[in-house]
């Protein structure tokens, strides 16, 4: 699926607003291997488009579940913590995950899970799973024309069962990640020298091609 979502002047000075109030908050990444520091405008740019992600699935979920779908949560939390929960449809809760244009896998930081002796996932940043993930893509190239693109979601279950060990210093492109993630070629097997973007924590990931439309997952009569 590929869904093409529009921003309001409104919903983009909201954002911006709320990452200009936080950009301090969140340099570094979990990965203590991973020393870099994020400036704050680096940290803003992030949270700008995590948080567009945000408003973006709201609008396109209220479009099949109306009032099922819960508020978005723009409370100012302690460190390192941008909000308490993504969003809720009814009692189902989906964790949106974001990524500039041109990405073509969804990714979560490995440390971000915890996991017991024999591989099974415990939690995700100290909570218990969601029952969805959902992969957006946001244009912020062009400050006249910013618009968002709802690529999929995935079950944590299917995603877990799936996903596969993204490690820091991986080239990732889309030649890459195709033929990683969905023709599961070995490490070794990759480009190293391509062009594209270096990870610098290490990631859990599944690609996009191997997401689902979420409302063929969650059917609005099975919802509380």
């Amino acid at each position: 699926m590929r869904e093409i979502i529009r921003f309001t002047k409104e919903e983009r000075n909201l954002v911006e607003s709320f990452a200009e109030k936080i950009k301090w908050k969140h340099p570094h990444f979990l990965d203590k291997k991973n020393h870099t520091k994020r400036t704050e405008e680096q940290v803003k740019e992030s949270v700008i488009l995590g948080k567009l992600a945000e408003v973006a699935v709201q609008k396109y979920l209220k479009q099949h579940y109306g009032q099922l779908v819960s508020a978005l949560d723009f409370n100012i939390y302690g460190e390192g913590v941008t909000d308490d929960f993504d969003i809720l449809v009814g009692d189902t809760e989906i964790s949106i995950k974001s990524s500039k244009f041109g990405s073509s896998c969804l990714m979560i930081e490995k440390q971000k899970f915890k996991e017991d002796d024999n591989g099974n996932c415990l939690l995700l940043e100290k909570k218990p799973l969601p029952d969805y993930f959902i992969f957006v893509r946001v244009n912020l190239f062009n400050p006249d024309n910013v618009y968002a693109e709802i690529t999929g979601s995935i079950s944590s279950k299917e995603f877990w069962k799936k996903k596969k060990f993204m490690p820091r210093g991986l080239i990732l492109n889309k030649d890459n990640a195709k033929r990683y993630l969905m023709e599961r070629k070995r490490l070794p097997e990759l480009d190293w020298n391509a062009k594209g973007t270096k990870l610098l924590a290490d990631n859990y990931g599944v690609h996009v091609d191997a997401l689902h439309d979420l409302t063929k997952l969650l059917p609005k009569g099975q919802l509380n």
